[in-house]
């Protein structure tokens, strides 16, 4: 069974095929639900709205049947190979010679005319094979550090993703996330953060506290190339990487400001906590139930938070 690759984009929700594999042939073509496809304008991809049903191959081509005369009487293989038996009855073919050698010159001439009247019989066939339709499905990313290699690309069969990360862009963007106030030092509106250009993290600062030797150490994952799955793991880690230092900067905090035994401390505790768990790596099946567990957790921190802050 033939093979034919369609590939399904969900932003547009149309379904792409290349032109080359349903181009038609004088004596073949390629059937979409029982029509032709058309392609006036020779584009090298054929859309669809909706996935084919049924694709199928059909060629018509000559296959060989019987005999047939001068005067159009037709005979099969068969009564063809007994009427040229009787003919050649009074001869014998001479394999060294590859010709027939005759008795008389009445049954040579016999057979000639044997070989004028009659000729080889063609009839016109047309076949049908059913095509096996092979969806392949873009990956669609709502993080804007991956992008599907299919649009960059030109490759409408083309699975994988680029990842391009900017850690020091991540690291703001993750402090706005998590509600933190940009500032160079620690301000009556809560923990904050500086960052003087986000092209880099020199200078970088975390309540009021050089963090950039932090960053410089954590060693981001940042150009790479993969499946979306794997990707978005490894933009997991990074964040992970940016929420581990951000936690230690504001457990730091809470603990000078407040003993161990009181709220500070189980600020820090938690924050340990979250620490530790983000160095787990979390499989498909347990991706879900992970990330609510770390979401949780941050919920409960930020409640903390917000009380040691009135304190």
């Amino acid at each position: 069974m033939k093979n034919i690759k369609i590939a399904h984009d969900p932003k547009t929700n149309l379904y792409m095929a290349s032109a080359q594999d349903f181009r038609g042939y004088s004596t073949s073509k390629i059937l979409v639900d029982g029509k032709e496809v058309q392609n006036p304008m020779n584009s090298p991809y054929i859309i669809f709205k909706e996935l084919p049903e049924i694709v199928t191959y059909q060629s018509t081509g000559k296959r060989p049947y019987g005999y047939i005369n001068t005067i159009g009487q037709k005979i099969t293989d068969h009564e063809y190979t007994s009427l040229q038996n009787r003919v050649t009855q009074n001869a014998y073919y001479d394999d060294d010679a590859e010709e027939w050698t005759f008795k008389s010159v009445e049954d040579e001439v016999a057979h000639v005319r044997f070989k004028r009247e009659w000729s080889r019989h063609y009839t016109e066939e047309t076949t049908e094979e059913l095509i096996q339709i092979e969806v392949i499905h873009h990956p669609v990313s709502d993080t804007p550090e991956i992008t599907p290699m299919y649009l960059e690309s030109g490759t409408i069969f083309d699975t994988m993703c680029i990842y391009n990360c900017n850690s020091a862009a991540l690291f703001v963007k993750r402090c706005e996330e998590r509600g933190l106030t940009k500032g160079k030092h620690e301000n009556e509106k809560g923990f904050t953060y500086w960052l003087n250009h986000q092209d880099n993290y020199r200078f970088a600062k975390l309540g009021g506290n050089y963090c950039t030797s932090d960053i410089e150490s954590a060693q981001f994952k940042s150009h790479r190339k993969g499946s979306y799955e794997e990707l978005k793991n490894v933009h997991s880690e990074n964040i992970n990487r940016i929420d581990t230092i951000i936690d230690r900067f504001i457990a730091k905090r809470n603990k000078e400001s407040l003993s161990d035994e009181t709220l500070g401390g189980v600020i820090t505790t938690m924050y340990g906590i979250k620490s530790r768990l983000s160095g787990i790596q979390a499989n498909a099946k347990t991706r879900s139930s992970y990330n609510a567990l770390c979401n949780f957790l941050q919920d409960e921190i930020t409640k903390l938070e917000k009380i040691s802050i009135k304190k």
